[in-house]
């Protein structure tokens, strides 16, 4: 197992991203944030803005952008995740387990925040219901 240095992630993060006007925030969040393998990627994920009214393709065309401008650490290569348009569970687990390292616009990341902890409460009752009955639990 390898420990990736955050601070090398923060750099390139913040060289890449740090023009990046549509950028709010960017959290690490995965395998990078401890010991990982030495084959694992580095995730992060991206609070871009608007937080909504675009077409899905524009957030992830600025992700795409940023992977492609983020080279590799020590061979781990960057996969980027525009947040703006992942279910809210896995939003909600990324701000809750994540790590904000980079937060150009502070009062836009705390409005995705509390966008996405509403959407979270309102779906995870019904989540968690329906994924018992699927399992039989």
């Amino acid at each position: 197992m390898v420990r990736i240095d955050e601070n090398l992630i923060k750099n390139a993060v913040f060289t890449t991203l740090g023009n990046m006007k549509e950028i709010a925030g960017v959290y690490l969040f995965g395998s990078a944030l401890g010991l990982c393998r030495p084959d694992s990627d580095i995730d992060i994920g991206l609070v871009i803005k608007p937080l909504y009214g675009k077409p899905d393709k524009y957030y992830l065309d600025i992700a795409l952008a940023v992977e492609t401008g983020l080279d590799p650490i020590d061979g781990h290569p960057f996969q980027v995740v525009p947040l703006n348009i992942t279910d809210c569970i896995f939003a909600f687990n990324v701000i809750r387990k994540g790590r904000l390292i980079h937060e150009p616009d502070h009062e836009v990341v705390t409005d995705f925040m509390e966008m996405i902890s509403r959407r979270y409460s309102e779906n995870y009752p019904r989540y968690i219901k329906y994924l018992k009955e699927i399992v039989g639990a």
